[in-house]
């Protein structure tokens, strides 16, 4: 199993299957996170989509990064001891060939990782939102797609996005 959690703003949340029915409405003071099987099928397609699509987000952040109202954000694998979470960071650049990120609410024991270097080949997923418009984002849509149609509002209102795109 694996762990998934996202920042957006100053809050995170969790992805994976079954969730409370209440989850997207409540304000939450700690990141909230579910567990995933690594080994999904559709989960794994949304990782081999972000590492395809990924020269799309570098390039996109190259032409719109000085635009702080859009946010950019990458989501990597993290192993401690004998669990790896999956957490989103705040993309700030590049620095020798490594992808820089920093996060603002990390789950408790992990303080250590606020920011962090990484080597564009770990990359999980990644995401642009624009507005309220979500670019990328794969992980994100296919936990949005697990849920009911009565609960996907409470989720992109939670998330801050109103429109799903492709690129």
């Amino acid at each position: 199993m694996a762990v998934f959690g996202i920042r957006r703003r100053p809050l995170s949340f969790k992805l994976g299957g079954i969730m409370t029915d209440d989850i997207y409405d409540k304000q939450h003071d700690d990141p909230i996170f579910e567990a995933l099987k690594q080994d999904d099928p559709e989960l794994q397609e949304c990782t081999k989509k972000a590492k395809e699509t990924f020269h799309i987000f570098l390039d996109l952040y190259e032409q719109y990064h000085k635009d702080y109202s859009i946010y950019f954000a990458i989501k990597v694998p993290i192993v401690n001891d004998d669990e790896t979470i999956h957490l989103w960071y705040s993309f700030q650049g590049t620095e020798n060939g490594l992808l820089k990120g920093e996060h603002f609410q990390l789950p408790k024991g992990f303080e250590g990782l606020k920011k962090i270097k990484v080597h564009p080949d770990i990359i999980d997923d990644w995401m642009i939102n624009d507005h309220e418009i979500l670019y990328g984002g794969f992980s994100l849509r296919y936990q949005r797609s697990l849920l009911t149609e009565e609960r996907r509002p409470k989720y992109d209102e939670y998330m801050g996005v109103s429109e799903y795109r492709d690129i």
